[in-house]
């Protein structure tokens, strides 16, 4: 605990969404590179699992207004809690989706969705309307490395338990600390942010102030990394290990980098490191397309981790600086230009799947997200 008092200096409020961040990436960090794969282990088509990832941004993108509103009603720490029985029902479904219908993937996904909108708006508000402005870029470091730092070893848990024991009892795990993760918010009272709208417009009070295909774009980025790329991995190696080595490589990446890129953005110009982030990540997705052995996996997986440091947490300070005054309304709105970016990214690979072979999918997709990347310079 000494660490958190030395860093927040009686910010008790950033305290504990720190510590429920840690408890909640470790349990999530566990699973969550694995879940398209254990998706294709139960027999399910890989275009199965891209329109399950529709559903969860789709249902998503739709909750985020429900989030905010009960958010405005029982304030941001309250709707965190109550996004652990979503989050539940959603491990119960997965645990037993080989044993039920093939519909069940779609309510599965629902849940997740809906567990997701519950946790990221509540929680992005509460931090941009706790952070220091001075110190926006360190403290956004802060959220995204310390727990990153501290479980930076559970993919790679994840992954030899799962060689172990298999996906039921991991996920069970996760559903314990799920519950877990909660008692950190508890500390203190809860407030309540009113969600504001335009009424001559009808649109959010706030706009993203340039971030708009920014924001996209990472949305696009965030779907070939943390979904396509390991099932690469998989489908390569065959080995759920290699994948969970993988995870954790990138998680070290971004964890020992993010610290340096938030201290260091609060002094420079942040979209000049964000551009120099795309050119890197650009580069590590085209030497992915030639990528066949386990090194060239682990390294292009640990780089890539670094070079979205220094593209997400210049970003994210930037966003947190412009939603102060309304939080809800904006983490909205970036939410849902994320998901755009999520949806257009799965969109083009459903088609793609649709004209072309499984395996010329994935250079297809590792050009995009390079092309994507270097997008980050024009925008």
């Amino acid at each position: 605990m000494y660490i958190f008092d030395n860093i927040f200096k009686g910010n008790v409020e950033l305290k504990e969404l720190y510590l429920n961040r840690i408890i909640d990436y470790f349990a999530i960090s566990l699973i969550g590179i694995f879940i398209p794969i254990y998706l294709l282990t139960i027999g399910f088509a890989l275009m199965h699992v891209f329109q399950y990832f529709v559903v969860v941004w789709g249902t998503m993108t739709i909750m985020n207004f429900l989030a905010a509103h009960v958010s405005s009603f029982f304030g941001l720490k309250k709707t965190i809690m109550l996004r652990v029985p979503m989050l539940l029902a959603f491990l119960f479904l997965l645990t037993n989706l080989d044993a039920l219908p093939s519909y069940f993937l779609y309510l599965t996904a629902i849940a997740a969705g809906t567990s997701l909108a519950f946790y990221w708006v509540p929680l992005n508000s509460f931090f941009t309307r706790n952070a220091d402005r001075k110190k926006e870029g360190l403290e956004t470091g802060y959220l995204s490395a310390l727990p990153r730092i501290f479980v930076m070893f559970a993919p790679l848990l994840g992954g030899i338990m799962l060689e172990e024991f298999g996906f039921h009892s991991v996920f069970i795990m996760v559903m314990v600390l799920a519950v877990l993760s909660v008692v950190p918010l508890a500390i203190t009272g809860d407030k309540r942010l009113t969600l504001k709208y335009d009424r001559k417009k009808g649109k959010l009070a706030k706009k993203l102030d340039g971030l708009s295909s920014i924001i996209v774009i990472q949305g696009i980025l965030a779907i070939v990394e943390f979904v396509v790329w390991p099932i690469f991995i998989f489908i390569s190696l065959n080995d759920l290990l290699s994948v969970g080595i993988a995870g954790t490589l990138s998680i070290f990446g971004v964890g020992i980098f993010t610290l340096m890129v938030g201290k260091f953005s609060d002094k420079v110009e942040k979209k000049n490191i964000v551009r120099l982030g795309a050119v890197l990540l650009a580069a590590i997705w085209f030497m992915r397309i030639f990528s066949t052995s386990v090194m060239e996996f682990f390294l292009l997986s640990f780089i890539a981790g670094l070079c979205l440091a220094l593209i997400d947490v210049p970003i994210f300070a930037i966003f947190s600086r412009n939603a102060k005054k309304n939080p809800l309304a904006m983490n909205i709105s970036r939410e849902l230009h994320l998901n755009m970016g999520r949806l257009i990214i799965l969109f083009i690979m459903l088609a793609f799947l649709l004209m072309f072979s499984t395996t010329s999918l994935f250079p297809f997709a590792f050009a995009f997200a390079g092309i994507m990347a270097l997008g980050l310079l024009v925008v």
